[in-house]
């Protein structure tokens, strides 16, 4: 089942840390030009990670909203499956970071990149936080030559995303597994810390993929992990069908049927 493309950009919204005061940013364009297939050949999402704003923490993420909720039902399907361009993004000590702040050391770009799911509608009211489902995976990418930055598609390559190896986080933390675990607090969270922990347990265990309302692409610093600039193309972005399920076999018959 297919996902992306079509990519439809001036439906994706941008979610960096500036939300918290952070500086990080980033974007989405078109792989390709528009004449040779535009944003429907793949999308590239880059920016910059700053982990100095707040302390080492940072993130630049882009979040779709689906009109109606995907129906991607774990007895039918197994995970997602990504079709990736890796970037080869180099660039030297003077080249601006965020808000026009020169390095003083050259950085490799992050490689470690995030898929976001959201199985619960938007909040009408506060608190806006909800829990999200998130796979990390890291991508091939170097670092070579001299002077501005430069871009470069370097390698294509896929990536398979089991729905198991999803997990719970909010606001970037993971979500405990039951009530009695301690999870610290910070001072603005509290509020929403308790509406989470006061949400049905079984809710906050189980991954509903049968109603997912947002997909994210999203590059985190994981605490001072990684930073710099970062880039990623992506073609596509499919589900993927239990090779022994219903469907998988009601289509061979149908195959069959036609040919004979």
């Amino acid at each position: 089942m297919l996902l992306f493309p079509p990519w439809n950009l001036p439906q994706w919204r941008q979610v960096d840390d500036s939300v918290r005061g952070g500086a990080s940013h980033s974007k989405l364009e078109p792989l390709a030009p528009v004449s040779r297939g535009g944003s429907d050949a793949g999308i590239m999402f880059s920016g910059v990670l700053d982990i100095k704003t707040l302390g080492g923490a940072g993130f630049a993420s882009q979040k779709f909203r689906f009109q109606n909720p995907l129906n991607l039902d774990s007895s039918r399907f197994s995970g997602l499956r990504l079709k990736l361009v890796s970037c080869d993004l180099t660039f030297d000590s003077k080249s601006p970071g965020p808000g026009g702040a020169s390095s003083s050391s050259r950085s490799s770009p992050p490689t470690e990149f995030t898929i976001t799911l959201t199985t619960v509608p938007a909040p009408h009211q506060k608190p806006k936080s909800r829990v999200t489902w998130e796979s990390h995976f890291e991508v091939p990418q170097s670092k070579t030559g001299e002077g501005e930055a430069a871009w470069a598609q370097i390698q294509t390559f896929k990536v398979d995303l089991p729905f198991a190896s999803f997990s719970p986080t909010y606001r970037g933390k993971p979500v405990p597994s039951d009530r009695g675990t301690a999870w610290p607090q910070a001072r603005d969270d509290a509020q929403s810390m308790q509406y989470l922990l006061e949400d049905d347990e079984e809710e906050r265990q189980v991954f509903h993929t049968e109603h997912i309302y947002e997909f994210g692409l999203m590059c985190r610093s994981e605490f001072g992990k990684q930073e710099g600039r970062f880039c990623l193309g992506v073609i596509k972005v499919e589900a993927v069908e239990r090779s022994g399920s219903v469907v998988s076999w009601m289509r061979r018959m149908s195959s069959n049927s036609s040919s004979s």
